[in-house]
């Protein structure tokens, strides 16, 4: 718990507890704890306080959290990393390699402990033939069923993978046992839990030769999504330019299906793509960015023809240019000489059964006129609404038979029922820089995925199915 969590509850408290309540209450157990004792030794108000505190944070987190109810639970693992890193070591391995499909290399050093937090860093350093390194780690003891559970904060920029997870990485099998893997949260900043369920033992090749594996993917945005696919800006009245121009600063792929640059309408109202009902309208105006030059663009998410920048600009909205991930995107189009534009519009995002998914918030049209560039509208980012980097959660997973049930502050967010999830595995806890999480930036120079502990409980009787090797 750290100091700046204290005003649970409305209540101020200037004592620092951020390692000796740690240590004293995990000791001796909360619920073991005698109130008249403690009261004794810090006074009564103290103890109501910190007992408040450590039930849940300013923004009502589970700060201490036990495993699901209806069974008789037995903790058979736990690490609260309130011990010095060498003595890590004893329970954990940790990679020391380059990272095939990423950015990173991961490396022992990259994981620090400090006032018992563990930090998974993300540095911008050369190493192993990458530009960034990242940490990742593995108990040496191996479970089998039970309740997982760790709680930790995101690192604070996008491009980071914070995952918390079960595989049997680097570890045997037993001949014939599936080779799985259960993210239980691979999180991204700043408000996304991510639960992945893989087969990495039932694999085919595809169409394009590459080998496939089944998986199950169920990605959770906790925060509202904001933005827009379609995007519609007037001008007063109509204006001769020659060029156009839409950049974004998005954290990841921008899809943009179609740009229009339209004339003046006669009463003034442009369509709404969106709305069915008025693209009608579109056949009364011109299209002066149809079939237009591209003239310049940041880039492709594949080099195939289905993501290519001219699909922005033809007449389909099925198709769109994809862009890559990190980085300014951007596209320049050339009208083919001055045109009397008064109204820009694009739309973005991916349709998914009739809903618009993954559309951006932020970006920036520009025009070309008079022999200078212009601005027509330049819309920032505002700051996310639920920030998984800037307290600690809880996530876990209840791993049986024949069913995983994964929990986000100790309630339940995704059921999945299998028969091949049964071999003993490790706990691991990793960083990584990937594009596949977001757009890649400096910004995640030194951040941190910082886990505060990592707890195993298994049913009585059950408690064999943990061992060491």
């Amino acid at each position: 718990m750290k100091p700046d969590n204290c005003l649970a509850w409305g209540l101020s408290c200037s004592y620092d507890i951020s390692s000796f309540w740690k240590v004293f209450l995990r000791s001796i157990r909360m619920q073991w704890l005698n109130i008249k004792w403690i009261s004794m030794v810090c006074g009564m108000n103290l103890f109501i306080r910190c007992a408040a505190i450590f039930s849940l944070s300013a923004t009502g987190t589970i700060l201490m959290a036990d495993p699901p109810a209806g069974a008789d639970w037995k903790l058979v693992y736990e690490d609260n990393f309130d011990r010095p890193r060498a003595e890590l070591d004893k329970d954990w391995n940790f990679r020391n390699a380059n990272e095939w499909k990423a950015l990173s290399s991961r490396w022992a050093e990259n994981a620090v402990v400090e006032n018992g937090v563990l930090k998974l860093l993300v540095k911008k350093e050369k190493r192993a033939g990458q530009n960034w390194t990242a940490a990742s780690m593995w108990t040496k003891r191996r479970f089998k069923y039970g309740y997982f559970e760790c709680r930790f904060k995101y690192a604070a920029a996008s491009g980071i993978n914070n995952a918390f997870w079960i595989a049997p990485s680097f570890t045997p099998l037993q001949e014939g046992a599936t080779r799985f893997e259960v993210d239980i949260n691979e999180g991204h900043y700043p408000d996304k839990i991510s639960t992945n369920v893989h087969n990495w033992s039932d694999t085919w090749i595809d169409s394009t030769g590459a080998k496939r594996h089944k998986g199950w993917p169920q990605s959770f945005k906790l925060g509202p999504q904001r933005g827009s696919p379609f995007y519609s800006h007037n001008l007063d009245v109509s204006v001769p330019m020659s060029k156009i121009r839409i950049s974004s600063n998005h954290p990841g792929i921008v899809r943009i299906a179609k740009i229009w640059a339209l004339s003046q309408s006669k009463d003034g109202i442009y369509p709404d793509w969106i709305d069915e009902y008025s693209r009608d309208i579109y056949n009364d105006l011109t299209d002066f960015a149809l079939n237009a030059k591209v003239v310049s663009f940041s880039g492709n998410y594949s080099k195939s023809k289905t993501t290519k920048p001219e699909l922005a600009v033809d007449a389909s909205v099925k198709t769109s240019w994809a862009t890559q991930v990190s980085g300014e995107k951007f596209i320049e189009l050339d009208l083919g000489g001055d045109k009397n534009v008064a109204c820009i519009q694009f739309l973005n995002g991916w349709n998914d059964k009739n809903t618009w998914k993954s559309f951006i918030e932020t970006y920036k049209i520009e025009y070309f006129s008079g022999g200078k560039w212009h601005t027509l509208v330049d819309v920032q980012p505002k700051p996310a609404e639920i920030d998984l980097s800037a307290d600690f959660h809880t996530y876990g997973l209840l791993w049986t038979e024949n069913e995983l049930v994964f929990y986000f502050d100790s309630k339940p967010i995704r059921k999945f029922e299998h028969d091949f999830i049964r071999s003993r595995v490790p706990v691991l806890l990793s960083t990584i820089v990937a594009e596949w999480t977001g757009s890649v930036t400096d910004a995640a120079d030194g951040k941190s995925m910082d886990v505060d502990y990592v707890r195993v409980w298994q049913k009585a009787g059950e408690e064999d199915n943990a061992c060491d090797y």
